[in-house]
């Protein structure tokens, strides 16, 4: 399968993403609460840190590194590097990490700044569902492929659910200080999983997107040429859009 990742429509929703992100993001310390967080996302790191001595990791969508800090608790990296759209965060990581974590800014589009084969284990955690365009995640799945080692491991989470129309009620306190109103959760959208809603106003749980069944992603990253495709569905942890949570890791 082949998308353009140059059309004007893709172009469009790219903006948006880069002109949401320019005041920096949040670090999600809440979500270190998780314990599949660490059991699954992490499990690989956390079951065998002396098999990881030496090899680099690759954390997709960044933020303010947390995903960083917790590699660095897990095991002796040579190497970490992160992406991030917004500078603010690449900026303030760069200043707060040891030398041997890497932070690029990336428009979103590619991970064109990383050569073939470069990865051993990388994590993508909240990105993939905050991305309401097909085409842009499956080029980024693609890149991710692209950017590992043989036998290398990638783990990532996405909102999963029945139908795009299921939504969890936290309070709407917690709403007005994400949306800037009294939104509730049904009023925010969700795409189905091959929808490409180039013209959202939003992500990061504006404009979400859904896993409504496994073969979703087992589909994908089969073809893409990933191997060892395993899943894990649960009750989303802090998550004001999704009532449950797919977990992922599969190998290359």
């Amino acid at each position: 399968m082949f998308f353009s990742t140059n059309t004007d429509e893709l172009s469009k929703y790219i903006e948006m993403l880069n002109n949401e992100h320019v005041l920096g993001t949040s670090y999600y310390e809440r979500h270190d609460l998780n314990p599949l967080y660490w059991d699954y996302l992490l499990g690989p790191i956390k079951e065998n840190p002396g098999l990881w001595e030496n090899k680099k990791a690759f954390d997709l969508g960044t933020g303010l590194g947390r995903n960083v800090t917790n590699l660095l608790k897990l095991a002796n990296w040579n190497r970490i590097d992160a992406v991030d759209l917004s500078k603010k965060n690449v900026d303030q990581c760069t200043a707060t990490f040891e030398e041997k974590c890497k932070f690029h800014k990336v428009s979103g589009r590619n991970l064109k700044i990383f050569k073939n084969e470069q990865f051993d284990f990388v994590i993508s955690s909240l990105l993939f569902q905050f991305l309401a365009v097909y085409e842009l995640r499956y080029k980024l799945m693609e890149e991710v492929y692209r950017t590992m080692k043989n036998d290398g491991v990638f783990t990532f989470q996405m909102g999963y659910g029945s139908n795009i129309h299921e939504r969890n009620y936290p309070d709407k306190f917690f709403c007005l200080m994400r949306t800037g109103t009294l939104t509730v959760p049904v009023n925010l959208k969700v795409a189905n999983y091959y929808d490409n809603i180039y013209d959202a106003i939003g992500s990061n749980g504006e404009y979400d997107v859904r896993v409504t069944s496994p073969e979703q992603i087992i589909s994908d990253l089969t073809k893409i040429g990933f191997k060892n495709i395993t899943y894990k569905i649960e009750k989303s942890y802090d998550d004001y859009i999704h009532t449950q949570w797919i977990y992922v890791q599969c190998s290359k």
